[in-house]
């Protein structure tokens, strides 16, 4: 679960844990789609920690559909200018026709670099059952391409085929802007040392 929920602002249970684990020296990376990290940026600086934010794309009526009710990515963005530590950027998920061409991969990687991103984690499209419903509302032509999608558990991946296509382009745009990336739970291999950039924190 995104532990910066709306409610953190009321809770603060994520603060609190971060405090008791920094405290016991332990490495901690966040992960959110929030922008509510940015309230706890010193907090964060005083431990070992980064902060890994989900960001598919910066068309805004794209990312109103693939993440409803969740911060734009302006403002995820303006959240990660304000860190002082390690920052990566989840390019996650990737879909065939909706955010994996060439311009809107660089668009979000060109100002994750900006903000100081040092690390991509690139993922496609998994599906279930009941999102890809959810998402064929919004995108119908998805649901030809997960047809011929493999079973993996629960989840439909894409075929390999594409898959290794979408995540080889998606890589070279990286190393064009100089960062580091990978790609998780994909099953092809990446040069970075972890798949989710944890190994900046130091």
């Amino acid at each position: 679960s995104d532990p910066y929920q709306p409610r953190e602002k009321v809770y603060r249970y994520t603060r609190a844990s971060i405090k008791i684990l920094g405290d016991r020296g332990w490495r901690i990376l966040i992960a959110t789609k929030s922008d509510l990290v940015k309230e706890d940026a010193e907090l964060l600086a005083k431990y070992r920690t980064g902060v890994s934010i989900t960001i598919t794309t910066l068309k805004k009526e794209i990312a109103r559909k693939l993440e409803p009710g969740a911060p734009s990515p302006q403002k995820r963005l303006g959240a990660l200018e304000e860190l002082k530590i390690p920052k990566i950027v989840r390019v996650d998920p990737l879909i065939p026709g909706i955010n994996d061409d060439e311009e809107s991969i660089a668009e979000v990687l060109e100002a994750a670099k900006s903000v100081g991103v040092e690390h991509v984690v690139f993922s496609t499209y998994k599906a279930k059952s009941d999102n890809l419903a959810r998402m064929a509302n919004h995108f119908p032509e998805i649901k030809k391409v997960y047809e011929k999608g493999e079973r993996v558990g629960n989840y439909i991946y894409l075929p390999f085929s594409i898959r290794k296509k979408i995540l080889e382009r998606a890589s070279k745009i990286a190393e064009a802007f100089g960062l580091s990336w990978a790609f998780c739970r994909e099953g092809i291999r990446f040069k970075a040392r972890t798949c989710d950039g944890s190994y900046l924190i130091k």
